[in-house]
């Protein structure tokens, strides 16, 4: 097998199309004539709803861009929860597009003041997690030494870890599954080299969101490699198949 195309499927659960959310402004605008500041959101700048208050005599301070519509909604919410009482200071009859509810007046919270709060909670915004891939190569490698190694990667990733393992002189044994079962059938030989009293080496110990480098290394015998394959195999409920050139 040259490619990770090549590699078989062991299992494979199909994961549901994730859909990815539209990225989404949080804006403040501001009226003289009212004195009047609003946060609101908007899919883009240049966008309907922007444009309905740049009509009624609104002007755009300022736009910040997030990730997807639901961070922006979390940081329009925590900034007119931290305005309390001094929002909603324009009576909704001078403000026909709507909207009322989330303006205040700039006497009491200028226009640099609401701005900063809306980046002050758009900093506390969690960073979006990368999507998980469909399906990672799951691998067992052993070398001369009687270093046993399982670990998984994504499909992308395994050209290149699998040409270093070989040119480590690794044997190696692989297949193509989900990221739960191949996070299972790593988590099992962890216990099960735990119970064997054998030596656990996390090598990566930090998973990623995606799950694409983790691996338990740990000194064994070929017996315990065979025990080891057999405690993955019994997890996919399939083979792992060997990877010969």
């Amino acid at each position: 097998m040259s490619t990770a195309d090549s590699l078989p499927e062991l299992a494979l659960v199909e994961a549901p199309e994730l859909l990815l959310a539209a990225p989404t402004h949080v804006y403040v605008v501001t009226h003289s004539g009212l004195n009047a500041g609003k946060v609101g959101i908007s899919g883009r700048v240049e966008g309907a709803r922007i444009a309905a208050h740049l009509r009624a005599g609104w002007l755009l301070y300022r736009a910040l861009l997030l990730p997807d519509r639901d961070a922006a909604v979390a940081v329009e919410a925590a900034t007119l929860a931290e305005l309390g009482n001094a929002r909603g200071y324009v009576a909704p009859e001078d403000m026909r597009q709507g909207g009322s509810s989330e303006t205040v007046d700039l006497s009491r919270v200028s226009a640099p003041e609401l701005w900063r709060m809306v980046c002050r909670h758009a900093d506390a915004v969690p960073a979006p997690r990368a999507p998980e891939p469909d399906a990672v190569v799951l691998y067992l490698a052993s070398n001369h030494v009687e270093l046993l190694a399982v670990g998984f990667v994504e499909p992308a990733s395994w050209p290149g870890t699998r040409r270093v393992l070989r040119a480590n002189r690794w044997r190696l044994e692989a297949g193509k599954v989900s990221p739960d079962r191949a996070r299972a059938a790593v988590d099992a030989v962890a216990v099960f080299a735990d119970q064997q009293g054998y030596r656990v080496d996390p090598y990566a110990p930090e998973r990623s969101p995606s799950y694409s480098s983790y691996s338990l290394p740990f000194l064994s015998s070929a017996a315990a490699h065979a025990s080891a394959r057999a405690v993955v195999e019994g997890v996919l409920g399939a083979a792992l198949h060997h990877d010969d050139e």
